[in-house]
């Protein structure tokens, strides 16, 4: 899938570019952060459009997530695999990126589920 914005609640002016690459997120910020780094021009990457930052922060804000139904930690999904190591729940997002802002190399210790018992 790729990166995917995932708006981490309703209410709450606070977003992760989360990686499915990596199973976790690569960047945390506001809405303005996150598309002041999206439209920002990177070497050897192709760069989206301004309309198209904003249409991907605009589903966030919508479904919870920019990716594509029916993928993606919308609002009602279960949430997302974390290196392999468990999975974070969609209600527990919130607080991981709150400590993420913290240290962007925090762990979600204590938040995450075994993958048995998913």
């Amino acid at each position: 899938m790729g990166k995917q914005i995932i708006k981490v609640s309703p209410d709450e002016d606070l977003y992760l570019e989360w990686w499915s690459v990596v199973e976790a997120p690569i960047r945390v910020g506001t809405r303005a952060e996150l598309a002041a780094y999206l439209n920002e021009p990177r070497r050897g990457e192709v760069w989206p459009t301004e309309e198209e930052v904003e249409r991907r922060l605009r589903q966030a804000d919508e479904t919870g997530s920019s990716a594509h139904r029916p993928f993606g930690c919308t609002w009602g999904s279960r949430g997302e695999m974390y290196q392999q190591r468990g999975f974070l729940p969609r209600a527990r997002m919130a607080e991981f990126a709150r400590r993420l802002l913290d240290d962007i190399d925090a762990e979600p210790d204590g938040l995450l589920k075994p993958l048995e018992e998913q």
